[in-house]
């Protein structure tokens, strides 16, 4: 158990002298606070380790996301890409069908859908 790291995140105000790395070598001076029982800095050190593993898993899943950024931005041009050809093809005569026209519509609403996702994530990255 990393006693120093807990007395830090839970008892940081807290006055107290360590000799050494475990709960017999803690002489608590603070007079205000009594001192926490060996039990008591356990749980503490076990919420505090859970912690940081949820924060290593946030940590990861944001790497990953970040890994497969490229991949999105790719399939956003090729929907761009797409959208500005259809709009030159119904430019120069091209009529489509009902059931193309309703792809063309699901398309351009999964671009929009696109635009929208991406711009709240970059609001969300700026805020961390």
């Amino acid at each position: 158990m990393d006693i120093h790291g807990v007395l830090e995140a839970y008892h940081s105000g807290s006055q107290y002298k360590m000799d050494g790395d475990n709960y017999d070598g803690l002489e608590w001076l603070d007079e205000k606070k009594p001192k926490p029982t060996e039990a008591e800095l356990i749980a503490q050190f076990d919420e505090l380790e859970s912690r940081r593993r949820e924060q290593k898993i946030d940590r990861e899943a944001d790497e990953e996301i970040e890994r497969q950024l490229p991949t999105r931005k790719v399939l956003l041009m090729q929907a761009r890409l797409i959208n500005i050809l259809l709009r030159e093809a119904v430019s120069r005569g091209f009529a489509p069908t009902k059931d193309e026209a309703d792809l063309i519509d699901q398309g351009r609403q999964m671009l929009q859908m696109a635009e929208i996702r991406r711009a709240k994530a970059e609001r969300d990255k700026r805020k961390k």
